[in-house]
């Protein structure tokens, strides 16, 4: 599964024709600002993100790594404090991305014979509704912590945006994992709601499901003949989502902060118990940028090959 860009950029910014010593001195009073108010609205908040936007572009990155080692420290420092200060998290990020691509594609889906794609748009209606769908399962108490375990394939994808852009913690199972190592797992991470792909994996999961006291929803992707117990298709955690306001899921991941828990990665277990790595929305959103800010010749026209899956 591989993500790619077309080669028509984004509308300019009201910031494009600024100059980098401007640009940094914007970003920062946009940090000093947004710092001196309690509760910045999404309209401040917005602004503040529109200005890291353009410090993404691959002409103003190539200015800053032009400039040498201590200008790409002192951006990554300016950045990081406006991320802070703007609370800007998974969902609001996805959804930003999603306004400015609309049609292009997102997910390229290859196949033996021919394959499709999913534009930035569908996806986002898609992560939208299985989010709604997920947050509607518990309106109360929260879906949360999900457990995806699944292989590489676009409802995994979806799934995780579903839950990082909903601000919705969410738990990547290697689906390598035995069933032992996916009980201690969902045991561990005090796992309520567990996303499976097939019936292989579904099995794993109800194999102990018994012994994790704190699960409460299992899901899977490709439902059964006859699906046990208990069990949901994922088409019907998404009729679920009709009975929410259609901003919930944007709601919620706006009101997201940087410090929040966003996902746990577990190692596959093959040398011993898993072990669990936590990533907060800042760790998410920051990598981006240090990445941008590490290889600035990646462009609107580059297109990414994925061979691992989410979980590695």
């Amino acid at each position: 599964m591989g993500a790619m860009k077309d080669d028509s950029g984004p509308e300019p910014t009201a910031t494009a024709n600024l100059t980098l010593d401007a640009l940094a001195a914007l970003v920062e009073r946009s940090t000093a600002r947004l710092a001196s108010i309690d509760d910045p609205s999404e309209a401040d908040r917005r602004e503040a993100w529109d200005a890291l936007d353009r410090v993404r572009h691959p002409d103003v990155l190539k200015q800053i790594d032009a400039d040498g080692r201590e200008s790409v420290d002192a951006w990554a420092d300016r950045i990081l404090a406006l991320v802070d200060a703007s609370h800007l998290t998974a969902g609001p990020l996805f959804r930003m991305r999603a306004e400015t691509y609309g049609s292009k594609t997102l997910f390229e889906l290859p196949a033996r014979f021919g394959g499709r794609s999913l534009s930035w748009r569908q996806v986002a209606s898609r992560v939208d509704a299985v989010a709604r769908g997920l947050l509607a399962l518990d309106p109360v108490a929260g879906p949360g912590p999900v457990a995806i375990l699944s292989e590489n394939r676009p409802e995994m994808a979806i799934a995780d945006l579903a839950c990082l852009s909903s601000g919705v913690f969410v738990v990547m199972v290697p689906g390598n994992s035995t069933e032992a190592d996916v009980a201690y797992i969902l045991k561990h991470a005090g796992v309520r709601t567990v996303l499976t792909s097939t019936p292989a994996q579904l099995r794993k999961v109800l194999a102990c499901r018994d012994g994790c006291p704190d699960l409460r929803h299992v899901v899977v992707f490709d439902p059964p003949v006859d699906p046990p117990r208990g069990v949901q298709s994922l088409d019907q955690v998404v009729a679920r989502s009709t009975t929410l306001d259609p901003a919930t899921a944007r709601d919620a991941g706006l009101a997201a902060r940087t410090d929040d828990p966003a996902t746990v990665m577990y190692t596959s277990g093959t040398t011993g118990t898993p072990t669990g790595i936590l990533f907060t929305h800042r760790n998410l959103v920051f990598k981006r940028f240090c990445r941008a800010l590490a290889i600035p010749e990646i462009g609107e026209d580059d297109v990414f090959l994925s061979y691992l899956p989410l979980f590695h």
